[in-house]
């Protein structure tokens, strides 16, 4: 199968428990396979990803040019080139000056040495030893790979660990970098891009006639701010956008954040205790702060999507998940049924709505367009019939342009997204009356890897799952373990058969 070029491909070696990986990020993203096969690692591999690329927007520090000099002419002369009318337009794309495509290129090669800090606090771990797959003598690699689009360029880094840590990385991206001409710039005015950086550079020449460094400071801050904001989606792509990780374990931290993080305060406050706090990964530190914020909704109330939040709590909740802020700003969650005046404490109600209020309440709150939702075990404390019904709620987030990835056990969840697959096949008029056919998802927006477990070498070994069009289901190993079953079933009757009388 072609791979699309709009799609990131993740190769990784020797990693954790995984001999060898190579996976197509697509909207949705399916991990299945046996326990201990490095479903999660993947995931959590993922998330660090997301975590590592997104900081190059939020945190842009280590592109002020105050401290790059290199950095700072490039820009000045870019500016008094564009303020003389002198600029390269091509196709609609302002092309940057080769000195400052060299010096976004070092900086993006530069930023890969803290890929390794993220990693080990996504994995909870003070080194990346354990990260490196046990009993291997090789080098764990993660190589990183997006293919151009008309839109996007070639990008590609790949990292080395031993057990000392980041060993080497590798970056390779394309020669041209060039801006939009005719992109909005959101500051209030309905400008084009050539527009903006014209009346920037008016603005900023007097600066620099006049060397008032401070004013020059700030500005070329804030242009290099914006030029990450420009470039960077089209060098990593869908990298850039938020992540957000909901752990296997989240029923246990939504029922006990209250008690958790008073227990890490208390622990924090007695430095003579001699029993260490306790270790938390950072993918379940993260999701033990987010829970923390949604104790003040006021800085949330631009974000979410609530339409989509309420069509799940109808669809499988049959209740509504809400939010009582205490005096001291710590939230308590509850649920109140359907027809119900009084809702319940979270930790009253059962372990399927403690399951799915955080997808609810960061659906509502939290997630956005483009973002990507990491769910390990969606069919978790779900009876069959409602790991149907969540899995098509999950496609509906993927055609409202959320990126998801799931990690997996269920044959349910995965016959769903195979019958969605299949139902693609169908015109909108003939998909009508097929309550399982909506959302259906294209093959190229759906992608299922499975994990299996291997001895030589030991350790799990990742394969695409191919949708059989005949059976209309993935092949995996789910029919082994159905006819292992069967066959116990006969041997088991035809016994009692043999030792009933005649």
């Amino acid at each position: 199968m072609p791979v699309p070029p709009s799609h990131t491909i993740l190769e990784v070696t020797d990693f954790g428990p995984i001999v060898r990986a190579r996976i197509e990020l697509r909207p949705l993203t399916v991990f299945v396979g046996p326990g201990n096969t490095g479903k999660s690692y993947l995931a959590t591999l993922i998330y660090a990803l997301h975590r590592h690329f997104n900081r190059h927007r939020r945190e842009m520090r280590y592109w002020h040019p105050e401290k790059r000099p290199a950095l700072r002419d490039a820009l000045t002369d870019w500016m008094q080139t564009i303020n003389e009318g002198r600029e390269s337009v091509e196709d609609d794309r302002i092309a940057l000056p080769e000195p400052l495509r060299e010096e976004i290129r070092g900086l993006l090669h530069e930023r890969g040495a803290y890929f390794c800090d993220e990693l080990s606090r996504c994995f909870g771990l003070g080194r990346t030893r354990s990260l490196t797959r046990k009993g291997s003598r090789q080098t764990a690699r993660i190589v990183l790979r997006k293919q151009p689009t008309p839109d996007s360029l070639l990008f590609e880094q790949a990292f080395s660990l031993t057990a000392r840590g980041l060993d080497d990385v590798r970056t390779v991206l394309s020669e041209e970098l060039s801006s939009p001409a005719d992109e909005s710039v959101p500051i209030g005015d309905d400008l084009k891009e050539i527009d903006y950086l014209r009346r920037q550079a008016r603005v900023m020449e007097p600066m620099v006639v006049r060397e008032n460094e401070a004013r020059w400071n700030a500005f070329s801050w804030d242009l290099m701010e914006h030029l990450a904001g420009v470039i960077l989606p089209q060098i990593v792509g869908k990298l850039h956008a938020q992540a957000h990780y909901l752990p296997a374990d989240r029923t246990g931290v939504m029922r006990t954040h209250r008690l958790l993080l008073g227990s890490l305060i208390e622990q924090a406050a007695q430095s003579r205790r001699s029993d260490p706090l306790p270790d938390l990964s950072g993918v379940v530190s993260d999701f033990l702060r987010q829970l923390i914020q949604f104790g003040d909704l006021s800085d949330l109330q631009s974000g979410g999507m609530p339409e989509l939040a309420a069509c799940m709590e109808q669809a499988v909740l049959k209740g509504s998940v809400g939010i009582e802020t205490s005096a001291t700003g710590m939230p308590s969650f509850f649920y109140r049924p359907d027809g119900w005046v009084r809702a319940l404490a979270l930790m009253h109600a059962s372990s399927m709505v403690s399951e799915l209020a955080p997808v609810v309440l960061y659906l509502r709150h939290v997630i956005r367009p483009g973002d990507m939702l990491i769910i390990e075990e969606p069919e978790a404390h779900l009876h069959p019939a409602l790991q149907v019904e969540f899995t098509r709620q999950l496609a509906a987030l993927v055609h409202a342009g959320v990126r998801v990835v799931i990690t997996t056990h269920s044959e349910w969840v995965l016959e769903t997204v195979a019958n969605l697959v299949q139902a693609s096949r169908l015109s909108e008029e003939r998909r009508k009356g097929i309550e399982g056919a909506e959302p259906a998802l294209r093959p190229d927006q759906v992608g299922a890897w499975l994990f299996k477990s291997g001895t030589r070498p030991k350790g799990a070994v990742v394969q695409e799952l191919e949708l059989d069009t005949e059976t209309g289901l993935f092949q995996t190993d789910f029919d082994d373990v159905s006819l292992e079953l069967y066959n116990d079933g006969i041997k088991i009757s035809n016994r009692i058969q043999d030792s009933e009388p005649e």
